[in-house]
């Protein structure tokens, strides 16, 4: 998948998702699509979407989505982003097939109460719920052209340090959410944020959610790889979750300066190197993590065109 995918910033919406929009044409697909990537979910991009803003014409909302195959009920370890994993979404705006504009996020997981085995140890009205035992925080940073091309992935971190910024929880389940209350909790981990860095975007805003959501992407994976054969438009993906990351960001911010098409594509990286720690948990050994990551960033999934990768590329070359 080594084509940008092209967005026309003319193009209506694709997605019924975060910020609301129609279904469209637009998208990519891509759930344990080599063998390598099956076996590191948290670093999986499944699909990716970019459309012109239903409610607001002159943004652009892009989602990107990780972790496939999401069982609801997966307690007692619900599904999250991996906090060694770094996730970013792409942007090319000249037609170089170049990254011109990156946004990256990074996670952190906190666990408050380590001596019970519960995620929730009540109802959750809130994101700041003392019952809301497991969460995740994130930061967000934006690289220029250069930055985006270079192998460090450091760029200009916008948010996360003096805002907190929180993933929406897991739906445990309707006694944890009385009342039909998760959407209403999981719309708290919506966020404005400045794009900063001065200039004429020094005031512009930009939302951003984080998140675990219904998979809306519709493919029959069972007649699909059955011999290609028996195609029944049954729904394979339908009671699956992914995790999402979906920004909204002003048209003017992201266009070049001679074109109104962008490309878009996702990414997601390790580092080099990662450490076990046979010690962790161990009386009298000082180590707080299973394991230590280590070395330069290296790119894991990417996402660009749909179902190239899944259904065209032969798994000698994947």
């Amino acid at each position: 998948m080594r084509k940008i995918l092209s967005v026309m910033f003319s193009m209506v919406a694709l997605l019924v998702m975060v910020f609301g929009a129609m279904p469209g044409d637009t998208s990519a697909s891509s759930h344990r699509e080599a063998p390598f990537i099956a076996h590191d979910p948290e670093a999986d991009g499944t699909d990716v979407y970019a459309f012109v803003s239903p409610d607001s014409p002159d943004m652009v909302t892009l989602i990107a989505n990780y972790v496939p195959l999401q069982v609801p009920a997966a307690g007692p370890n619900y599904y999250k982003f991996g906090d060694d994993v770094l996730y970013e979404i792409n942007i090319d705006n000249n037609g170089d097939a170049q990254d011109d504009i990156t946004f990256q996020f990074d996670f952190e997981s906190v666990i408050v109460n380590g001596n019970t085995f519960l995620y929730n140890t009540g109802t959750i009205e809130s994101l700041d719920d003392p019952n809301l035992n497991q969460r995740q925080y994130y930061t967000v940073s934006v690289l220029d052209q250069q930055q985006s091309r270079h192998p460090v992935r450091q760029g200009r971190m916008i948010a996360g340090e003096g805002q907190a910024l929180q993933v929406a929880p897991y739906n445990v389940g309707p006694v944890s959410y009385p009342n039909n209350s998760y959407e209403q909790v999981a719309r708290q981990a919506i966020y404005s944020i400045p794009l900063g860095g001065g200039g004429e975007y020094g005031n512009q805003q930009m939302k951003v959610f984080a998140g675990p959501r219904d998979d809306p992407f519709f493919v029959d994976l069972g007649g699909t790889f059955d011999l290609l054969q028996g195609i029944t438009g049954n729904d394979h993906l339908a009671g699956f979750n992914v995790h999402s990351i979906a920004i909204q960001v002003p048209r003017s911010y992201l266009k070049g300066a001679n074109d109104s098409i962008i490309g878009v594509r996702t990414t997601s990286y390790r580092r080099m190197m990662t450490v076990l720690r046979p010690g962790f948990g161990a009386p009298g050994m000082q180590d707080d993590m299973p394991s230590d990551s280590r070395g330069p960033w290296v790119q894991i999934s990417r996402l660009d065109n749909p179902l190239v990768n899944e259904v065209v590329i032969p798994l000698k070359d994947k």
